[in-house]
């Protein structure tokens, strides 16, 4: 299914070493553009994205779909590369291809790889990154270890089937349960910088992450001053924007919004400066503008 799905939607299966990536090259004469790369979450591989990766990019913009069998219903499939291979694969496999600047989009268990890459970026190769129900962002919280370790009560027939077809399927919870490095997965709001913008879209039915607290911590002020950006689906469950067309179509437009940010090389925000009396003060009154004490030193931080 996958092959001839990818392959009808102009896709090239590819390999670096034990890496599998799919790859749309661009029309020869296409002016040079960031590359679009995908990292899919648990499921059957990268084919129901096809679409979407299509929609979120343009004509000329190179798109790299990377294959994980080990969540992608396979038979014998390797055990996934430790997050510093995986790293170091995706990126000798994006200087291979020429590309030197991609937005990195992850999905779901995905996320958590685009993390990995993200982190390791010491060519500063990363323009972008988009985390769409994002597993990879509060990772500590129960929600997530709940549903895929421990979870076995299920309120429909739907939730018992997507609970029996991906997080209980056998390789799917090896990577979950033996596989996963949490320490190593998880993502956090410091861990983002203004120059490489961030989405992270969750939806507000999702069972899977915290959603509330994914966006209350992404969608802070301090998170802002890093370059992240929340989207929230008010009716959106975990992945239910590949079936909806009009989620679909929201996030789309929110991948697009991203890409054109990230080609201008990020953004730095900027608070107004303070008046001299407050500069007087040893900061305790521009903390207190802020709302919290101790600002500064957080603002200093991120070199505003």
């Amino acid at each position: 299914y996958t092959p001839c799905v990818m392959r009808r939607a102009s896709f090239e299966r590819q390999k670096e070493e034990e890496l599998t990536y799919w790859y749309r090259p661009v029309p020869a004469g296409s002016p040079p553009t960031e590359a679009l790369v995908f990292v899919h979450g648990i499921g059957i591989g990268p084919a129901p994205y096809a679409s979407f990766l299509g929609a979120c990019a343009d004509e000329g913009t190179p798109i790299v779909a990377v294959e994980m069998g080990a969540f992608s219903q396979r038979l014998f499939p390797c055990a996934p590369p430790s997050p510093d291979r995986f790293a170091a694969l995706l990126h000798a496999a994006l200087g291979r291809l020429g590309i030197e600047r991609a937005v990195l989009v992850g999905h779901s268990l995905g996320s958590t790889f685009v993390h990995y890459a993200t982190s390791r970026d010491g060519a500063g190769r990363v323009a972008g990154v988009a985390l769409l129900d994002p597993v990879a962002c509060l990772l500590h919280h129960s929600t997530t270890t709940g549903e895929f370790v421990y979870s076995s009560n299920q309120a429909s027939l739907e939730e018992a089937l997507m609970d029996y077809l991906f997080k209980k399927e056998l390789w799917s919870s090896i990577v979950v349960s033996r596989n996963l490095p949490w320490h190593e997965a998880s993502l956090w709001p410091a861990d983002c910088s203004p120059q490489t913008p961030t989405l992270v879209a969750v939806g507000a039915r999702d069972l899977v992450v915290a959603p509330t607290r994914v966006r209350a911590a992404f969608g802070s002020w301090q998170a802002r001053l890093r370059g992240v950006r929340v989207l929230w689906m008010e009716q959106g469950a975990h992945g239910s924007w590949l079936a909806d067309e009009a989620q679909g179509a929201e996030l789309v437009a929110a991948v697009r919004s991203l890409r054109r940010e990230a080609s201008r090389g990020g953004r730095r925000l900027r608070l107004p400066r303070l008046r001299a009396n407050e500069r007087a003060d040893g900061g305790e009154r521009a903390a207190a503008v802020a709302g919290k004490p101790g600002t500064q030193q957080k603002l200093g931080d991120l070199g505003i």
